[in-house]
């Protein structure tokens, strides 16, 4: 996992290593997963609904302030300050991913979400405890139990994507990977798809910033353009990327192999350690 603020709190004893990856994995998928809209801005979008070059503008504007005023350095925060629950979240996750192939998901754990509601926190910060309990949820597939690996990768449930102005169309597939040089997604919009991978490179911290806040977004993008290029084609359309972490610029084709390595694990590997896919 890449240094962070919780670094600290691992390496003092307080959080396991199991701890200390589940809390970096789920942050960044809090990150990218939280939505918040108010009666305003689905206003505005309506006035726009006409106007692409505008209603652009206005989706950019409202993810921005979005990423600033839930940044990742923030969630980092909530989760340290809220340990206790946080550690009921990871163990909920082991449950989950676990259990014996073939037995099906347990219900969402409601004694979780009630004392997350307890804690008397604001608004986005009891969102972003709740984004945890949604992704224990969301993970089809993972290879954090794997005894060896080069990088942590999940599969998700592409419903934590609500269909709406940003995101037409559910993909088929999201994948997640992460380890301490880059972060990565793939998304494909059927089983069998085809398209490209692309590498991101950030000049400064600010660009760093920028290109991750955005990241997500673009790959669906693209992802979305070549699922249109290869409507007349068996294959479906599909798209990566990797975001170089900013102490990582030159190391791309060490972050490409752990990428596809991570990817593999979840598509074509056999190991009693990750489970067959869940059915949606």
């Amino acid at each position: 996992m890449p240094q962070s603020s919780l670094t600290n709190l691992f390496l003092e004893g307080t959080l396991t290593a199991e701890e200390y990856t589940y809390m970096s994995t789920t942050s960044r998928f809090i990150y990218y997963f939280i939505t918040q809209t108010s009666e305003e801005y689905n206003a505005l979008c309506h006035v726009f609904e006409k106007d692409p070059l505008n209603l652009g503008r206005l989706k950019l504007l409202h993810t921005t302030l979005n990423r600033e005023a839930l940044s990742l350095q923030r969630i980092l925060d909530v989760l340290a300050s809220n340990r206790p629950v946080v550690k009921a979240l990871c163990a909920d996750f082991k449950a989950r991913v676990t259990r014996p192939q073939g037995t099906p998901a347990p219900p969402t754990n409601q004694d979780i979400i009630t004392n997350i509601k307890k804690l008397g926190l604001n608004t986005l910060d009891t969102l972003a405890l709740l984004a945890m309990v949604k992704f224990n949820s969301a993970v089809l597939k993972t290879n954090f139990y794997k005894s060896r690996k080069s990088s942590i990768s999940f599969r998700l449930d592409p419903e934590v994507m609500d269909v709406n102005d940003m995101w037409p169309v559910t993909p088929y597939g999201i994948f997640f990977v992460m380890s301490s040089e880059f972060q990565g997604f793939h998304l494909r919009f059927r089983d069998v798809s085809r398209g490209g991978i692309r590498l991101i490179r950030s000049r400064s911290s600010g660009n760093y910033q920028t290109n991750m806040a955005s990241q997500f977004a673009e790959n669906y993008g693209l992802a979305f353009t070549q699922n249109k290029k290869n409507k007349d084609i068996p294959e479906f359309g599909s798209k990566g990327t990797v975001l170089l972490n900013l102490d990582s610029q030159q190391n791309d084709f060490l972050c490409f192999k752990k990428y596809i390595s991570g990817l593999l694990d979840l598509l074509v590997l056999r190991d009693e350690n990750i489970q067959v896919d869940r059915q949606r």
